[in-house]
């Protein structure tokens, strides 16, 4: 409005619960021609926006409540115009209980919504979640009021194939939810054990806390859980902590990340005095830190992307260019 100078109005209002209640931080969605516009979030139950002239639909919502209806508006220039909402619905909660279906040992799981109220606002919900790390198989989720359609899986596709349930949630109210999965293949027989041998948390350019690596590594059925960052160990202790306390073994690693290409060794000391400068050092010096850090293996991540060791080995811009000493090699495929 100001950058372009363009004529518009003020609406203003009052947010409650179909109940009467104030909603404390209530956010009110503009769609306009069908499509998300802009929003606002208020406080103490008020909220104030300006737009520029045009009609609109409003809604109101907040954290794990029921989207209000919509409202049409009509916003003149210098209007000024009162729209309340009455009609949005407190939270209410999903207990899952989610179980094997032949043991009946608890299981830990991925829990998506498949359909139902989706917040266009992130930080007012969550479509993911995944069970609890202490009380396996359990999570209890505050949640809009409605129906919902949960996708739950553990090792999903790899191990069980995901279930999906039904569930109506009332504002208030806690629905308790059994699951059970169907385990329909066991690698462990014929000792086969699987990690995520490239997973990161939230450092640099992950966005992951190293609890919800270790609980994504568990709902996926993993055997061994893994954690390396960019250049960093910052995150190494904690996690190996998490993992000690569902007693399932921990590989502390790094990614030693050079402009040419992506290396991890492991399993590394996370106490390891790690000195080298990815940004000046050689194919050479990264390897070499195999043995510095401890380590028995080293990884070369992603040789083939744009930032991968082969592809600016072929480019000449590999910093001590062509040196066959790593142990094992990320393959990635193109598409999906």
């Amino acid at each position: 409005i100001q950058r372009k100078g363009v004529p518009a109005g003020e609406v203003s209002g009052e947010v409650e619960t179909a109940d009467g209640d104030t909603v404390s931080d209530p956010v009110v969605v503009v769609e306009k021609n069908g499509k998300p516009y802009t929003w606002a979030m208020g406080h103490e139950g008020h909220y104030n926006l300006q737009l520029p002239t045009g009609e609109y639909q409003l809604y109101a919502t907040a954290r794990s409540y029921a989207d209000s209806a919509p409202v049409d508006v009509m916003v003149t220039a210098d209007g000024q115009q009162t729209v309340d909402f009455d009609d949005v619905k407190a939270p209410g909660t999903v207990h899952f209980n989610v179980t094997d279906a032949q043991t009946g040992e608890p299981r830990d799981a991925l829990v998506k919504i498949k359909e139902g109220q989706k917040p266009l606002v992130g930080f007012l919900g969550k479509e993911t979640y995944f069970t609890d790390l202490k009380r396996v198989g359990q999570r209890e989720i505050p949640i809009a009021p409605g129906d919902y359609v949960f996708e739950v899986a553990y090792g999903e596709n790899f191990l069980s194939q995901p279930t999906n349930v039904k569930v109506h949630v009332d504002s208030g109210e806690t629905t308790d939810q059994a699951v059970t999965v169907t385990q329909t293949t066991s690698p462990n027989d014929r000792h086969f054990y699987s990690a995520d041998m490239h997973h990161h948390s939230d450092v640099l350019d992950g966005f992951t806390p190293p609890e919800y690596v270790i609980r994504s590594e568990l709902s996926a059925g993993l055997d061994l859980m893994l954690l390396l960052d960019h250049d960093t160990t910052r995150n190494l202790h904690e996690a190996a902590k998490l993992a000690a306390s569902r007693d399932v073994p921990f590989i502390p690693s790094i990614e030693i990340s050079a402009s040419w290409g992506h290396f991890n060794p492991y399993p590394i000391d996370p106490d390891a005095d790690y000195r080298i400068n990815s940004g000046t050092a050689s194919i050479q010096d990264i390897v070499g830190q195999r043995e510095a850090l401890g380590a028995e293996a080293i990884q070369m991540n992603h040789p083939y992307i744009k930032y991968g060791y082969y592809t600016n080995v072929e480019n000449g811009t590999a910093t001590g260019g062509y040196f066959p000493r790593c142990d094992l090699l990320e393959i990635n495929i193109e598409g999906e």
